[in-house]
């Protein structure tokens, strides 16, 4: 999976290009991963944030 789609607390510092490392998904095989925040936001609704997030080359 090279992309996903990310959800954060509307209160959560976040800025494109910055990387994040998964700690909790509905996938157990991303915990751990690493993603940059493309800066492509899809929705903010209620209390989260979603925006698309993409592997770095080379990551497994």
């Amino acid at each position: 999976l090279n992309r996903a789609v990310i959800t954060l607390p509307l209160d959560a510092v976040y800025a494109p290009d910055m990387v994040l490392r998964v700690t909790g998904s509905r996938a157990p095989a991303l915990i751990g991963a690493r993603f940059v925040l493309s800066g492509e936001l899809l929705d903010s609704d209620g209390e989260v944030r979603r925006i698309v997030g993409y592997r770095p080359e080379g990551a497994a």
